[in-house]
């Protein structure tokens, strides 16, 4: 178990992290993740580490397989980068800490959605698509965006998801995965698997029309 700089810490946002222990189960069950992919983060709400920190987030850590992690594994580090105890933090944290400092969300979803991909890169995650269908008209309530290839946990890549989420709720970074905001971590796990029914539909769809035209 972690050791923390703050005991208060221990029983901060107990709430949104027990979420983020069954959204962890959620992706993993439905094939959004691997046992070492993906990533969930979210911003403390707890008014006493807010006073004395400012923001802090709170994100998956390194190297435990997603099944595994539990409430007190989760992360705290500031704004600033600055963790917040002995652990260390998901590979991914440059992307999700650039993504709070430049947009509004509140809690990041990192999935590696499979037909999102591959909608993706077949280029059927247009505007007019996502507005055929209400769910994600509603649900996602912006244009899809499309990141390219980019190292994970590179600056780079940190930059260009950032950038995309300040206009969108969802990115899709091609050959690696899908990132949604939300105002908390349910509705970005909620956009994250709208955005997959859809690609799905969308796939499977294009490989019969596909066969019809034969």
């Amino acid at each position: 178990m972690q050791r923390y700089h703050d005991e208060r810490l221990k029983y901060a946002d107990l709430d949104n992290k027990r979420a983020v222990i069954r959204i962890l189960r959620e992706l993993y069950n439905k094939g959004l993740i691997t046992p070492r992919s993906g990533n969930v983060s979210f911003v403390s709400t707890d008014v006493d580490i807010l006073k004395k920190y400012g923001k802090v987030i709170w994100i998956t850590p390194k190297g435990t397989p997603k099944i595994l992690v539990k409430e007190q594994d989760l992360v705290p580090v500031t704004i600033d980068g600055i963790v917040l105890s002995d652990s260390v933090p998901s590979t991914e944290l440059p992307m999700h800490l650039l993504c709070y400092q430049r947009t509004n969300a509140k809690a990041l979803v990192h999935a590696h959605s499979p037909y999102s991909l591959l909608a993706a890169e077949l280029g059927l995650l247009s505007e007019d698509n996502l507005k055929r269908y209400y769910e994600t008209k509603y649900l996602i309530g912006s244009p899809v965006a499309i990141v390219d290839r980019f190292e994970p946990g590179s600056e780079e890549l940190a930059m260009h998801v950032s950038e995309a989420l300040i206009k969108s709720n969802v990115a899709v970074l091609i050959g690696h995965g899908v990132v949604a905001k939300g105002e908390t971590p349910w509705i970005a796990l909620d956009r994250v698997e709208v955005l997959e029914s859809l690609a799905k539909i969308l796939v499977i769809k294009e490989l019969f029309n596909g066969i019809r035209s034969r």
